[in-house]
C-alpha cells in the first residue's frame, strides 16, 4: 500500500490524499485501515525510492495512530519527521516501519 500511495501522489501531484479519495474499492479499503489520510514525501517524480509514507488516523478512544513506512535513502535533518517525542510512544516494528501513537488530546 505504501508504493501505491507514493505513485498516487506522483501522478496526482500533491503530497497527502485521504483514503476515500481513491475510486478502486479494494484499494481503498486497505488503505483504510491503515490510516484515514495519507501523507507522503518523496524527492523523485518517478520512483519509490527516497520516500516515506505516513498513513493517519485519529479516534476518540484510540488516540491519534500513524504506521510510517521509512524508505528514505540519505537520512533528512529538516526537523519535520521527529519519531520521539513526549507525548507519543513509537515502536519500530521492523527495519522501515515505525508505529506512532498519541493519546486524544482532552480540553
Amino acid at each position: 500500500m505504501a508504493e501505491y500511495a507514493v505513485m498516487f501522489c506522483i501522478r496526482n501531484k500533491v503530497n497527502h490524499f485521504n483514503a476515500e479519495s481513491i475510486s478502486d474499492k479494494k484499494i481503498r479499503q486497505q488503505i483504510s485501515r491503515l490510516g484515514e489520510t495519507v501523507y507522503v514525501t518523496y524527492t523523485s517524480s518517478c520512483c519509490f525510492n527516497d520516500s516515506s509514507v505516513t498513513f493517519h488516523s485519529v479516534s476518540i478512544t484510540q488516540g491519534t495512530q500513524e504506521f510510517i513506512y521509512d524508505f528514505r535513502v540519505h537520512p533528512r535533518n529538516d526537523g519535520s519527521e521527529e519519531y520521539n517525542t513526549k507525548e507519543s510512544a513509537t515502536i519500530q516494528t521492523s527495519e522501515r516501519i515505525y508505529y506512532k501513537k498519541r493519546p486524544f488530546p482532552i480540553m
